[in-house]
């Protein structure tokens, strides 16, 4: 079973990072079903510190209801998120090598994450039950607790199913990085995702500020999609297809398994 670990400032700068990007992911355009539609989605995220910095950029292609996370530039992390088939495939380019998750296994962890800050009073500690608030005509939407505050500003949705797979894959990538690594307070980020969703927006940066005693991290995500993925992106799709398949498939406490970057 997990504890509830008090936050530390490192810890605070690693939950951010992966709450980010929430996974941090030319030619001819390929056609799209209106069934699963395709989107692209390029994160950059931030550090905005003294010297803002680049810290984490992904590349996310997503088609036939399939999530491939790419941790950018070495492309050698990818994570696909293969919700209709309620699995997670975590990838290493490096090693070869690959590791399932079940979906199940992380809506378990997270249900018994939820009960145990209830009963141990930690609750509001990690923002179990916050309420994200927002103005449609701005598009800016906010989620807090304590310690934490999310703010994200928005872009309409072309078509109202990609801010639903868009933010149902945040949502995924977020459980994921908290059942890696169990610190700090998914829930805030989760309900700022469903805002979304119901608000049909995408969004364009999202802005996650941590106080922890009298220090204060920003880390700052922004976002660009396209509805259409290139004969390139096909062609990366394909290639991962191919790790699934030839890949040495292996448990997952022998698994190498780096966040999702994701602010998301």
């Amino acid at each position: 079973m997990f504890a509830i670990k008090p936050m530390h400032r490192n810890a605070a700068m690693v939950l951010m990072f992966a709450c980010l990007s929430g996974l941090l992911l030319a030619g001819p355009l390929a056609a799209q079903s209106s069934e699963h539609p395709t989107l692209r989605a390029e994160t950059q995220i931030y550090s905005d510190g003294r010297k803002p910095s680049l810290v984490g950029e992904t590349l996310t292609l997503f088609d036939a209801g399939v999530a491939y996370d790419v941790q950018l530039p070495a492309k050698s992390q990818i994570t696909v998120f293969d919700i209709p088939r309620s699995k997670i495939v975590l990838i290493d380019t490096t090693t070869q090598r690959r590791t399932t998750i079940n979906c199940d296994e992380l809506v378990r962890y997270m249900t018994a994450l939820r009960q145990q800050a209830q009963e141990t009073g930690k609750a509001a500690a990690i923002g179990v039950s916050t309420q994200p608030i927002g103005d449609p005509q701005s598009g800016v939407f906010q989620a807090g607790f304590p310690g934490f505050l999310y703010t994200a500003e928005t872009q309409p949705a072309v078509q109202p199913q990609l801010s639903q797979i868009y933010n149902e894959f945040t949502g995924w990538a977020t459980r994921l990085n908290m059942y890696q690594n169990p610190r700090g307070a998914p829930f805030a980020r989760l309900a700022l995702n469903e805002q979304m969703s119901e608000s049909n927006v995408l969004p364009s940066k999202i802005t996650v500020r941590a106080t922890v005693g009298d220090q204060t991290e920003t880390l700052r995500s922004e976002h660009q999609f396209s509805p259409m993925l290139s004969v390139q992106d096909r062609a990366l799709i394909s290639q991962i297809g191919g790790m699934l398949v030839s890949f040495q498939d292996v448990p997952a406490e022998q698994f190498r398994t780096p966040r999702v970057a994701q602010n998301e």
